[in-house]
């Protein structure tokens, strides 16, 4: 029994390590991305914040459709107001960076 506990327990380490690495990687090269080329950069920050919004407005809807004031959870509705504001967040962002990688390119 111990053993397969140390199997799973290894198996999740595992995976934490590897959501790290990976997650590593990912900044890195989109922090490449950003230095490189910032307005693809920016692009790619719109279309995530179009994604956040999104999923707060599916999620909204959803709870919204089943909504019972018995039911009204406060957590839930900061979750999706915070989601929002994290996608309009990215979303000004991105066009920052499209902004700014504008202006620095040399008129041809």
């Amino acid at each position: 029994m111990n053993s397969i506990n140390a199997v799973i327990e290894r198996a999740l380490n595992y995976s934490q390590t590897m959501d790290f690495i990976f997650a590593s990687i990912a900044a890195a090269l989109l922090y490449f991305c950003r230095l490189k080329h910032k307005i693809i950069y920016g692009f790619i920050e719109i279309i995530i914040g179009l994604y956040l919004a999104s999923f707060a407005f599916n999620v909204t809807r959803s709870f919204s459709e089943e909504f019972d004031a018995d039911d009204f959870d406060v957590v839930h509705l900061n979750v999706v107001i915070t989601t929002y504001l994290g996608a309009i967040f990215v979303m000004v962002r991105g066009f920052d960076n499209i902004h700014s990688g504008w202006k620095a390119k040399p008129d041809v």
